[in-house]
């Protein structure tokens, strides 16, 4: 059984959803309306409610699975959640998000095309929504720096691709046709286009035609007009005003290449509606084309001159950036493709199932997710949103999600299970390093114990386990159990002596009836034992009182397996006799977790170990070294010689990976993904438990010596309570 079957609410009564916005599918916010009807249609467990905020404007709702409120109904009354699709705010006087009836949540799905959004909007999101939703993943930061203080989703505009799939390749043309749809304004960049069309090909070229369907103007009428009528007679075509679907149908599937070189697109659906009908494309590589950057039929230009966005809907507003490309380079892209037209057809033709990931059937499962998602979780890092639901770092959301899916919130951030007790809680592991998951168990273990000592308390490391609770495709850094060993504990250590029967660590039924799911760090309870605390736990005056605290726990309910226990052993027997100094130094990038973000340096370990070894007069000194650089035990060793020793068996980043990083800005070098763990991270193939088992035997080896030179870390941390009678030395500027 999976955890969301486990979780699954199919008993739950049906929840009310509301869609407020523009009724009309004509226009570019009534498809966000009409995205949300069509992924909702049919779907058990919803009733579907729906306020056209602009019934002047049109409305093509048709659908018996949807309840319609109008204006003359009055304000809807309550639901559970409620969305609203239209602009936020089009100037002076637009009230129309308040048609939004009251609901336990609320969220706005919005759409923009410059590098800022107008500061209405930002109050409006912050004072009458729970999160936001955006078509394209370059708008999440477009509205975090514009001052948006609620969580960011990226949620694609599910289209209605059928009709597109369903056409036939078009021989090329004879003339080759190059077509643009949009509007007569600035923005659409159709001065600049026909300008270079003509450069390209000159007015009065057989060969070459540049259609352009201008639905309508932003700009004054006669300036519209004239522009319209300048090119008659040669071969550019301009046909103004609305057509039916199947009058655009048509258009598209008669030209041989859709262009737009626009200032700014909030999701460009002609682009990928041609994508599915198969047509070469010339796009500027600004804003949300780059969701179709790799697309080897698409022939980008780069548009690099910043312009200010002026938006006439908008009370002629500026707001923010747009880019303009270079008309020489717009030039090239048409004559690129133009000479490679044939193999751009082959391309386009070849790329049409690329448009799927774009249809409404491919992204329904994000737009359940929204609204009956599996499993909503508070943890670090930028919100997301996955087939399998949400995660936030955002707690405001996540008590307003847990009003409308208890059952989905189930982990240590929900006020209404925290309160409850349970004689079984479980730990489900996260994405971190090995002794994140470690010290996250160990404390709950401590915890709950202390609390009840008949509590039984599990982790679950099972690699499937840990991305189906948290929504993840991949894993940053959790690499220690390939998906087929299942928990990655039973691997790692011995059953907990409270369990009875071991196949409750890997049956999700049994593991998680009746049990309390313990998310998060258990930081209300224990603050400084994350890494980004831990040099204040290090510091306290009752540091030595908690390790021993800690101590009396673990050693009786965490015992590495025989196998890593003589890989301990091992390592211990290297060390002989002498006065055994072990030594933690870690990957450079991890500086970010430090005091003051600095790392020490390997000289200033040399220079902390020597003067310990001469202020005690220790005759044999023996090092154990563990690191995750072959460079810093090149280093070591030939500081310190054979008394250096280290477990050889270990993966670590390699010389070459090490003179890469050297090389690299000190931004890029606190950025994740240069540590051991990120680069087996990336690859599944590469997840293993031992990955793990390293890890463990050089944590262990470190507890079992007489002194530990460290800096912050989880292992460092761990190696403090696994042996509390390890003296700690903290490496750093006193030393230097």
């Amino acid at each position: 059984m999976s955890l969301k079957s486990m979780f699954g609410r199919s008993s739950e009564k049906p929840l009310t959803v509301t869609i407020v916005g523009k009724g009309n599918s004509h226009t570019g916010m009534g498809r966000l309306t009409h995205a949300w009807l069509m992924a909702l249609q049919g779907q058990p467990g919803l009733t579907v409610r729906f306020v056209n905020t602009r019934p002047e404007e049109g409305d093509d709702v048709v659908s018996s699975d949807v309840v319609k409120i109008t204006e003359a109904e009055g304000q809807a009354a309550p639901g559970d959640i409620a969305i609203f699709t239209d602009v936020l705010w089009n100037g002076v006087g637009d009230r129309n998000y308040e048609k939004c009836p009251a609901a336990k949540l609320k969220f706005c799905y919005t759409v923009f095309d410059s590098t800022q959004v107008p500061p209405e909007w930002i109050r409006i999101i912050n004072g009458h929504f729970d999160a936001v939703l955006v078509t394209s993943s370059f708008l999440a930061p477009v509205f975090r720096h514009s001052g948006a203080c609620k969580p960011i989703f990226t949620l694609p505009l599910g289209l209605d691709l059928a009709r597109f799939f369903a056409t036939k390749p078009k021989p090329i043309g004879k003339p080759y046709v190059f077509g643009a749809v949009g509007a007569y304004d600035f923005r659409k960049n159709v001065h600049l286009m026909v300008e270079a069309f003509e450069a390209a090909f000159g007015l009065d070229n057989p060969d070459v035609v540049l259609r352009l369907k201008l639905s309508y103007t932003l700009l004054p009428e006669e300036e519209a007009a004239a522009f319209a009528q300048k090119y008659v007679g040669t071969n550019i075509k301009i046909v103004r005003g609305n057509i039916d679907e199947a009058a655009y149908l048509r258009f598209v599937e008669d030209i041989d290449c859709m262009i737009n070189i626009s200032r700014g697109e909030g999701y460009s659906i002609p682009a990928r509606e041609a994508v599915a009908m198969g047509k070469p494309l010339i796009l500027t590589d600004n804003f949300a084309h780059q969701d179709l950057l790799g697309i080897d039929s698409v022939q980008f230009v780069r548009a690099e001159i910043p312009v200010p966005a002026l938006y006439p809907q908008i009370n002629e507003r500026f707001i923010g950036l747009q880019y303009v490309p270079h008309l020489i380079d717009v030039k090239r892209a048409f004559q690129q493709v133009y000479a490679e037209r044939d193999a751009f057809a082959a391309r386009a033709v070849a790329n049409r199932r690329v448009a799927e990931a774009w249809s409404v059937e491919k992204l329904r499962p994000l737009y359940l997710a929204t609204v009956k998602p599996d499993n909503v979780s508070i943890r670090g890092g930028p919100d997301s949103l996955t087939p399998l639901g949400m995660a936030s770092p955002d707690e405001a959301f996540y008590q307003r999600s847990a009003l409308v899916h208890e059952a989905a919130c189930r982990s240590a951030r929900n006020p209404q299970l925290l309160n409850r007790s349970a004689g079984k809680v479980v730990v489900i592991g996260n994405d971190g390093g090995f002794f994140s998951l470690f010290n996250r168990y160990a404390s709950y273990l401590v915890w709950e114990k202390d609390i009840d000592e008949s509590r039984l308390v599990l982790p679950d490391w099972r690699a499937s386990a840990i991305q189906e609770y948290y929504g993840l495709s991949g894993f940053t850094s959790f690499c220690y159990a390939a998906p087929s060993e299942g928990n990655a504990w039973l691997k790692l250590f011995q059953p907990s002596p409270d369990v009875a029967d071991v196949s409750i660590y890997n049956d999700t039924e049994t593991l998680y009836d009746g049990a309390f799911v313990a998310d998060d760090f258990n930081e209300k309870r224990e603050p400084w034992l994350t890494y980004i605390h831990a040099y204040r736990l290090y510091q306290m005056p009752e540091f030595q009182r908690w390790r021993r605290w800690y101590n009396a726990r673990v050693s009786e309910h965490i015992k590495p397996v025989a196998a890593i226990q003589e890989r301990i052993d091992r390592n211990m027997a290297m060390l002989g006799d002498g006065h055994r100094i072990a030594v933690h130094i870690r990957h450079p990038s991890h500086a970010i977790e430090q005091p003051g973000a600095q790392l020490s340096h390997i000289e200033t370990y040399v220079r902390a170990i020597d003067a310990y070894i001469a202020e005690r007069g220790i005759a044999n000194p023996q090092i154990f070294l563990a690191t995750d650089q072959e460079s810093t035990v090149a280093e070591m060793r030939r500081r310190f010689g054979p008394r250096l020793h280290v477990d050889t068996d270990v993966k670590r980043t390699s010389m070459a990976d090490d003179q890469q990083f050297a090389g690299l800005d000190t931004r890029e070098k606190m950025r994740e993904g240069h540590q051991i763990q990120h680069l087996t991270a990336a690859d599944p193939a590469n997840w293993s438990s031992t990955m793990a088992a390293e890890v463990i035997a050089d944590c262990y080896s470190l507890a079992q010596c007489n002194v530990l030179f460290h800096i912050v870390s989880n292992i460092s941390t761990a190696a403090s309570y696994i042996n509390p009678d390890l003296e700690m030395i903290f490496v750093g500027q006193r030393h230097e």
